[in-house]
């Protein structure tokens, strides 16, 4: 199966901006829309995040782990690499029939 790839640069915000005191802006709402997109494609088997932040707000942060743990449920794989180490894998197989 295809692995969806999804960049989180910057600071994590709920609304997206252009930059917050000169800072790149990663918008929790972008990050969500590409997490449903890619856990609603059956072709997609697995999804990592690629994080290089340095954090962000709780909501925004949260907005993220609830649209991930949607799609885990969903039997998704998911990795998380933040700055070149890798932070965890949720690894869910799918009952086959």
């Amino acid at each position: 199966g295809n692995v969806a790839l999804i960049p989180v640069k910057g600071i994590i915000v709920s609304e997206k901006s252009r930059d917050l005191f000169g800072q790149e802006i990663a918008s929790s709402q972008e990050i969500v829309d590409s997490i449903e997109k890619a856990g609603k494609n059956d072709n997609i088997k697995a999804i990592i995040l690629e994080i290089n932040s340095p954090g962000g707000t709780p909501v925004a942060s949260e907005e993220i782990v609830n649209a991930i743990n949607k799609f885990f449920v969903s039997s998704k794989c998911f990795a998380t690499n933040a700055n070149g180490i890798n932070v965890k894998i949720i690894h869910k197989i799918k009952p086959t029939r």
